[in-house]
């Protein structure tokens, strides 16, 4: 599979929104409904720019023990469709709630996949479909919210047939999308890979929360999760934000600034910030024993705006001067090749407990690809494969057939890097090594193979040091180049050419190790000549969409510094803005330009 250049927006456009719970009220406040707090809320999304709203119907306040709709809810439902038709806002009703912000409620139905619960689940959704249908304003359907956290699946089939079941529901009933309302990332577990539900949902919906100690990795973490599931089909950002107990109001800003102009120009179907308001409601669980929870917003609990808000309204702004219907995501000219037990389970394949890890490689990869300029997506092992460039980020091993495929590949003028990463003694990443890579073990027998421990690796005239150790293959050269040894003269880093193209290995977990460099992946751009946009500085990133005649061009600041910014471009018109000069901390820049 080769994923689509044109975006092809479900709802014709990229929907800036946010995940909703009254302000007064909070998450019982079907029991507590206060319309008139409802519409001033509305008015200020209206205000900043929000076009949907994503909220939610508390199944312990909403359904009864066979799964029909509680009267009370259902009048306090159809009025607020009622203010928000009124409002001009849109709608993302999500049915079945159960798990909410550090809380399991419960639900009236009991277990949540049983046959039993299943025929409930069913009545309830027919009967929530039957009440808010009818509105216009109803863009599409979320089943649940983070079902799994109430109720973890046995299985990804469990989980795909209980999606199967109730969707149907929906299907037969209304033509609107429907997600599954659960994290469908790479971050998430094999049930929630969005790999195994690439048939079920209409669109993909990662809910994802990051934090790291590397401020560039952090927000590139967010658009590498957009684009591994773009790979796969049409993605929503349906949950994303930081609390300002923890952060400054400005950060929060800041972090959102990147991350909406980021899911636009990586081709996402919009973004929906958790959430459109904070609350004044400490006693209230599971707030009591979650304050952060209190602080998500983007307006404050007295709806007054945070800087978030601002970003919010401008970013709005100018998505209303741009026909995005006539944009396309540009080809990508390299692939990071994702293991086909990275989503599916084998006998006796151990390596599934290190899948954590294995995305914390093609994340890895994924970021110093952007940051030197590549044009990198994902792609599987079955799929095709029309790039210059496959990147085999530290992964212990593939399916046999593909290696195999990866040598006629190279042979055909392919460029493969693969970093090799060693988990498992007893297993061996490939038996191709002499055909594809030109060398051969070089292992004493019963060896667990060779230990790397602060490495310096010499290749020609630099020195690249890496802190931390791993476990890695011993090979000598057959017909390969040594490109690169250690300090000892051991041979880690080799190239050899295979038909019209080249196949590079290095011994060296890279994209697991801490080297404060690129290196190979300027290397490997300039080897396999793919096209780039530099601005500098490895953390300014530059992404764009591609229309007829003109091209809309984003500048993202994924640091916490200013930056002075020489971007090669020589644009005939710019509107919007222009490019900037310089771009402050996590900010981010939008210009449509014609070149």
């Amino acid at each position: 599979m080769v994923p689509e250049s044109h975006v092809d927006y479900i709802w014709g456009t990229f929907l800036v929104g946010a995940n909703y719970w009254p302000s007064k009220g909070n998450i019982r406040s079907w029991t507590k409904w206060n319309p008139s707090a409802v519409r001033e809320d509305l008015r200020r999304a209206k205000e900043i720019g929000i076009k949907p709203l994503r909220f939610f119907l508390l199944a312990q306040d909403c359904s009864d023990e066979e799964g029909r709709l509680r009267d009370t809810c259902s009048s306090s439902v159809k009025e607020f469709i009622s203010l928000v038709e009124q409002e001009g806002i849109s709608l993302f009703p999500t049915l079945l709630v159960g798990h909410m912000s550090g809380k399991n409620w419960p639900l009236p139905w009991g277990d949540t996949y049983s046959h039993n619960s299943i025929e409930r689940e069913r009545r309830f959704v027919r009967e929530v479909v039957e009440l808010i249908g009818k509105s216009h304003h109803v863009r599409g359907w979320v089943l649940t919210n983070e079902v799994t956290l109430h109720q973890r699946p046995s299985s990804p089939e469990q989980l795909k047939v209980w999606f199967d079941s109730l969707a149907s529901v929906i299907r037969t009933m209304d033509p609107r999308p429907i997600s599954l309302g659960d994290n469908l990332s790479p971050f998430a577990p094999a049930y929630l890979k969005p790999e195994n539900f690439r048939d079920s949902v209409d669109y993909f919906s990662p809910h994802i929360y990051l934090y790291d100690v590397d401020p560039v990795k952090h927000t590139m973490l967010y658009l590498a999760t957009i684009e591994y599931d773009r790979s796969l089909g049409k993605v929503l950002l349906e949950e994303f934000g930081l609390p300002t107990s923890n952060y400054s109001e400005e950060s929060q800003a800041g972090f959102l600034d990147v991350i909406l102009h980021g899911s636009l120009l990586y081709g996402a179907q919009g973004a929906l910030v958790w959430c459109l308001s904070d609350f004044d409601a400490p006693g209230d669980e599971p707030y009591l024993w979650e304050p952060h929870e209190l602080t998500f917003g983007v307006l404050r609990a007295d709806l007054s705006p945070k800087p978030a808000a601002e970003v919010i309204r401008k970013f709005s702004e100018k998505l209303s001067k741009v026909d995005l219907s006539q944009f396309k995501v540009p080809e990508r000219s390299a692939a990071i090749l994702v293991p086909h037990w990275f989503w599916r389970d084998y006998p006796f394949v151990p390596e599934g407990e290190y899948r954590n890890d294995m995305w914390r490689a093609m994340g890895q990869s994924f970021v110093n690809s952007r940051s030197a300029g590549i044009q990198v997506t994902f792609t599987r092992e079955e799929d095709q494969w029309p790039y210059k460039l496959l990147i085999l980020p530290s992964v212990p091993r593939l399916l046999s057939t593909t290696w195999r495929r990866l040598l006629r590949y190279v042979e055909g003028g392919g460029t493969l890097y693969y970093s090799t990463a060693r988990t498992v003694w007893h297993s061996s990443a490939t038996d191709m090594w002499e055909e594809l890579f030109g060398v051969t073990p070089d292992l004493n027998a019963g060896s667990p193979g060779l230990m790397l421990d602060d490495l310096v690796l010499k290749v020609e005239n630099r020195e690249i040091r890496f802190k931390g150790r791993a476990l890695t293959y011993s090979m000598r050269p057959r017909d390969a180049k040594v490109l690169g040894k250690d300090e000892g003269g051991r041979p880690l880093l080799f190239v050899v050419e295979r038909g019209k193209g080249k196949a590079i290995l290095s011994l060296i977990p890279v994209e697991l190790l801490s080297s404060g460099e690129l290196w190979p992946y300027d290397w490997l751009r300039d080897m396999s000549n793919l096209p780039s946009m530099l601005t500098g500085h490895r953390d300014v990133e530059v992404q764009y969409l591609e229309g007829k005649g003109e091209f809309l061009v984003g500048v993202m600041n994924h640091s916490f510094e200013e930056r002075k910014l020489e971007i090669k471009l020589t644009p005939q018109r710019v509107e919007l803005e222009p490019i900037p000069k310089t771009l402050g901390p996590k900010s981010a820049s939008l210009s449509l330009m014609a070149l």
